[in-house]
């Protein structure tokens, strides 16, 4: 249990952050109000705040990293109305799979339903009524959301259960070669790429030649390459793979082991390779893995896309259209551990400044100042990772919400601007 309310009090209080208050939006909207509708179950203001602010806060947190603390918004990284889409369907989605539980067996524990009751309370007592009105962040909202969370990472779990994860080396396997390019162009510091002379072009082909029959005389492409001083690689490959060249890939797959190609030409320049085994075991263990995890998520895909389409699903967009997102610009903050997450209180401070953002939102603001709320954890509890755990932008994936939390990092916490 330990271990389990570590992690939700992590989500709780790195959800910490301050929501635009739906500043800026014609007419206003209560906690209470039903924005959407998924079967039987009603998904609240509250809720649906709560969770896109946790959510736009691990996004801009980890791209505002990446661009040196740039505003992503300003930049052009994300579509509002298409984040806005992403996250309803995930909460939907959400909602779908506690609707779902019985058909896998699953419940929230005793020690869990405890975990989650103990990381709410502490969340809403550590923070300010003026924090928790902004964010929609009293224990109730709060609690549900854990629960959600909590009840999709363990649908996840059971639903790609049902998978088959036997995958043999024939099915998986990766060979191996060795290969050094004779280029054709050559490229400056700054990244531009000019094309060789003929000559020049004519004479790299000569060396990729004289290569080739000097490291077939030696057995190694690899060792006389270091002899030469020239530098090789390795690429571990199948059939269907394109790097280094496809055309290296299919001649290097019709070789047997320790044979060479002969030069091929391509447009990046001259190759020579060399296949260096049938089957290197490390990258043929890890394509298993790949194979596996793609056989799971297309399984819990197919699974949830057919509860979807059984179920009644409405969205009400007159209350939808007035929560804004891209009004606040939200930020993690990292703590520093201070006691242990069983004892952790997190505070919260809100200060107003009217000069702290300068963006272009400011000129339609509606009384010309801007809001700035931020909140400290002290808690060494998990930090998680939503944005990261995927190569999409977005990270749409509830099963995810949870599943990357580290109960041995410091908790994060927000600092949020409204513009």
């Amino acid at each position: 249990m330990r271990g389990l309310r570590k992690k939700l009090v992590a989500l709780a209080a790195v959800a910490t952050m301050v929501m635009t208050s739906l500043v800026g939006c014609s007419g206003s909207v209560e906690d209470s109000d039903v924005v959407a509708t998924v079967g039987d179950a009603e998904i609240t203001v509250g809720v649906a705040n709560f969770y896109i602010r946790y959510q736009q806060m691990m996004l801009e947190s980890y791209y505002g990293s990446m661009i040196s603390g740039g505003d992503v918004w300003e930049m052009g990284l994300f579509d509002e109305d298409s984040l806005k889409e992403s996250y309803m369907e995930s909460l939907q989605e959400l909602y779908i799979l506690k609707a779902h539980m019985d058909d896998y067996k699953v419940t929230l524990t005793e020690d869990e339903q405890v975990a989650i009751e103990e990381a709410a309370g502490a969340f809403a007592e550590a923070n300010t009524d003026e924090v928790k009105e902004k964010i929609s962040g009293d224990k109730k909202v709060v609690a549900e959301v854990l629960e959600l969370m909590t009840i999709s990472e363990k649908m996840h779990d059971a639903i790609i259960a049902e998978v088959d994860t036997e995958v043999s080396d024939d099915d998986a396997a990766q060979k191996a070669m060795q290969y050094v390019l004779f280029e054709t162009s050559t490229t400056s510091d700054d990244g531009t790429s000019t094309a060789m002379s003929e000559d020049e072009i004519a004479a790299q082909k000569t060396a990729a030649e004289d290569f080739l029959e000097k490291a077939k005389a030696n057995g190694s492409l690899e060792t006389y390459a270091t002899e030469a001083g020239v530098e090789s690689k390795k690429a571990t490959f199948d059939k269907e793979s394109t790097t280094p060249d496809a055309d290296v890939v299919a001649a290097a797959d019709a070789l047997g082991e320790g044979e060479f190609t002969e030069v091929i030409e391509t447009e990046a320049g001259y190759y020579v390779a060399q296949l260096t085994s049938l089957l290197d075991r490390d990258a043929t263990d890890a394509e298993k893995e790949t194979i596996v995890s793609e056989r799971q998520e297309e399984h819990y895909t197919e699974v949830v896309d057919g509860w979807k389409e059984d179920t009644k699903i409405t969205v009400n967009d007159k209350v939808w259209d007035k929560i804004d997102i891209k009004g606040l610009e939200v930020t993690e903050k990292a703590v520093e551990d201070e006691t242990d997450a069983a004892d952790t209180t997190e505070d919260a401070d809100t200060t107003e400044d009217a000069d702290t953002t300068d963006t272009a939102d400011d000129a339609s603001s509606t009384d010309g100042t801007d809001d700035t709320t931020s909140t400290d954890a002290a808690d060494d509890a998990a930090s998680t990772d939503d944005a990261a755990s995927t190569d999409d932008a977005v990270s749409t994936d509830t099963a995810d919400d949870t599943a990357s939390a580290d109960e041995n990092t410091t908790t994060d916490s927000a600092d949020t601007t409204e513009e």
